[in-house]
């Protein structure tokens, strides 16, 4: 596939194709910004809840989602493909960001009351093979509620937002799944916050992607992109990581994570994010995504 991929003649269609996991198509579209001398005329396929944040995208000529009758085109190659494709090691990753954008206003107006804006997220999709040993739940992030001068924006969707049902959330909540409608809706809120709370799941990459402050908690085996022993990730520059030492143990996570987040909320809005450290050594010569 590589070599005959690149030797089509200039001006030929490519199709990209995006089957795979909403999180999946947020991380690799990064592969294509950085590869504008083989996307001469780029024809990209996603889900149908991706079309408008995707379109954010420069550098495709033609977008349809996934049922859309699609033109004519001379290659096709999976989006998880693109690695091989170009080559990708761990050095080579392209950490441009933001390489999404949103023009949308926030879907709400948030208090000027000097209180650090933090969205935060608990749960990403149960039909995911391992999502209980990558989703905390809301019952694991509740001491980060006790960090005082924070004020929560919950950016919970889907299956996770049971977590409140029945539950009195505390008064510096502000629960926004009512207002949101689509991932542009997700992203606008991400502009207006100082950081992103969040497991292992999509909106983790949109904030990555957007290039927003994200701390992103993962289980004791992680997702292959998120690498071992490092609390920074080569795909998104502002996020940090926050790992289990032991399986389905979330407990010493959150007691970190409430450190920093008291120690980031004692600094004030203005305050820049702390450097992530990075540790690559030997690490960097491997396949991006490979035996990692």
């Amino acid at each position: 596939m590589k070599s005959s991929y690149r030797a089509y003649r200039k001006g030929s269609r490519r199709l990209f194709s995006m089957t795979m996991s909403k999180k999946e198509i947020i991380t690799t579209l990064a592969l294509e910004v950085d590869q504008p001398a083989v996307l001469e005329v780029a024809v990209t396929q996603v889900q149908p809840k991706l079309d408008k944040i995707c379109r954010s995208l420069e550098g495709y000529d033609e977008y349809y989602t996934f049922g859309q009758q699609l033109p004519a085109f001379d290659v096709q190659a999976p989006l998880l493909t693109l690695p091989y494709i170009f080559k990708t090691r761990l050095d080579s990753i392209p950490a441009q960001v933001p390489y999404l954008s949103v023009d949308k206003p926030c879907p709400v107006k948030m208090p000027d009351d000097g209180r650090l804006r933090v969205g935060i997220v608990w749960a990403g999709n149960p039909k995911f093979v391992e999502d209980k040993q990558r989703s905390p739940r809301l019952e694991a992030f509740l001491p980060v509620f006790d960090v005082p001068n924070v004020q929560f924006y919950g950016l919970q969707m889907g299956d996770g937002r049971a977590d409140m049902a029945g539950r009195a959330m505390p008064a510096n909540f502000t629960d926004l799944g009512p207002v949101i409608e689509d991932w542009v809706d997700t992203g606008a809120v991400m502009k207006e916050v100082d950081l992103i709370l969040t497991s292992c799941t999509s909106p983790a990459h949109l904030a990555g992607a957007l290039a927003r402050p994200v701390w992103i908690v993962l289980p004791f085996m992680p997702d292959y992109r998120w690498l071992m022993q490092r609390s920074d990730t080569p795909w998104y520059p502002t996020a940090r990581l926050f790992r289990q030492t032991a399986p389905n143990n979330w407990g010493p996570v959150m007691s970190e994570l409430v450190a920093a987040l008291s120690q980031r909320a004692a600094a004030g809005r203005g305050a820049p994010a702390a450097p992530v450290s990075v540790i690559m050594g030997e690490a960097a010569a491997q396949p991006a995504g490979l035996g990692a």
